[in-house]
């Protein structure tokens, strides 16, 4: 999950430079789309972060019930 974290960080801040520099270059509208998708791949990252807390809260939450049905037995 981290890998498919750090790819999206990774095209967050490639599509945020590449809009920065075409702003520069006075292409705004094409600007805004790199942003836009800058955005898309934050949100993507930060749902990814958020799959991962959930997924590792579940696993030990699965571990304190074998745990808790083992020592009942």
């Amino acid at each position: 999950m981290s890998t498919d974290i750090d790819y999206e960080l990774r095209q967050y801040d490639e599509c945020s430079s590449q809009a920065r520099v075409l702003f520069e270059m006075g292409f705004t509208h094409e600007a805004s789309i790199l942003e836009n998708l800058a955005e898309l791949c934050y949100e993507k990252a930060t749902m990814f972060t958020l799959f991962d807390h959930l997924r590792k809260r579940l696993e030990g939450s699965d571990q304190t019930e074998h745990r808790e049905t083992d020592s009942s037995t």
